[in-house]
């Protein structure tokens, strides 16, 4: 698999995500659903680890590594952006989650050697996440004092996204994808359920119907394990800030899939935001194709190897 076709098939995943969230919270509570939603995928894919002949980690070291930064993805960052979302409106809480590769770049400035700062980068993000206000320009407007504590909970859960995905990109290249999701999704996801458990309730109490099931089987297996490895499996192989702006990806495909499916009607705004996204998409991309060509040489050679 080419490096584009993966960026495009992570970003088109995790567009479609945010209906599949909307159908399954019609049922289950959140932290629940999120909880089980990467335990099961979490335990899907690593049945598969054996079959393929994929070794679990070996040190200590990279156990530490995948269960701290699977408690700071899963558990503390989805913790707070569930607190968040329920004095937040979805469209400012998009807005401020977008800004995840913004971080990722600083982060990464300082962490990571070969992924510097550049103007370039800066003012393509800026241009995308400027877009997806523009999309989300009616939901920007808090209702509440409190609202204004749901924004930090996001920005902060936003930090610790980009922060694990540095540390990962700087540590824990030579472990293989698969198993960084595992592990990852597991640690964070037994949090989430053992969370949802005194918040939500037992989930046997459920009503289970059949969108409930499938809207979970597809965060699980698609949103979960398969967007997971192909995260990993990217950053491997590009520079850690430009696996991450698929986030900025994520609001124009959902808009898309809407207006191609679901027959929903496109305003100007969301026409222009999406634009700006694109272009600031491109910005940040400008360069790509010498990279990916560079990045699957070094693919090619590893699989020779």
């Amino acid at each position: 698999m080419s490096l584009a076709a993966a960026w495009i098939l992570l970003a088109l995943i995790w567009g479609t995500t945010w209906s599949a969230i909307s159908i399954g919270l019609q049922t289950i509570p959140p932290v629940t659903f999120a909880g089980l939603r990467f335990v099961l995928g979490a335990l899907l894919l690593g049945l598969t680890l054996p079959i393929r002949g994929i070794p679990l980690p070996h040190s200590r070291q990279e156990w530490r590594l995948l269960i701290l930064t699977g408690l700071e993805i899963f558990a503390l960052g989805f913790a707070l952006q569930f607190w968040g979302m329920q004095y937040v409106p979805s469209g400012l809480s998009a807005v401020v989650f977008s800004a995840v590769p913004l971080f990722t770049m600083f982060i990464a400035h300082f962490k990571l050697h070969n992924e510097k700062i550049t103007y370039r980068k800066i003012a393509g993000t800026v241009i995308a996440i400027t877009g997806i206000a523009f999309i989300f320009s009616g939901q920007l407007r808090a209702e509440s004092n409190i609202a204004a504590w749901g924004v930090a909970a996001f920005i902060v859960a936003s930090i610790i996204y980009a922060h694990a995905q540095v540390t990962m990109k700087r540590a824990g290249t030579g472990i293989d994808p698969n198993v960084i999701a595992t592990v990852q999704m597991a640690s964070g996801g037994i949090v989430l359920v053992m969370l949802g458990l005194t918040v939500d309730g037992s989930p046997l109490t459920i009503e289970w119907n059949r969108s409930a099931v499938l809207a979970l089987l597809y965060m699980a297996v698609i949103g979960s394990s398969l967007a997971m490895f192909l995260l990993y499996w990217l950053a491997r192989r590009m520079e850690i800030t430009k696996v991450m702006t698929v986030l900025l990806a994520d609001p124009v495909i959902a808009l898309a899939l809407g207006w191609i499916f679901l027959r929903e009607v496109l305003e100007l705004n969301d026409v222009v935001g999406s634009l700006l996204a694109i272009a600031g998409l491109a910005v940040v991309l400008v360069g790509g194709k010498a990279e990916l060509a560079d990045g699957e040489k070094k693919d090619g050679r590893n699989k020779a190897g």
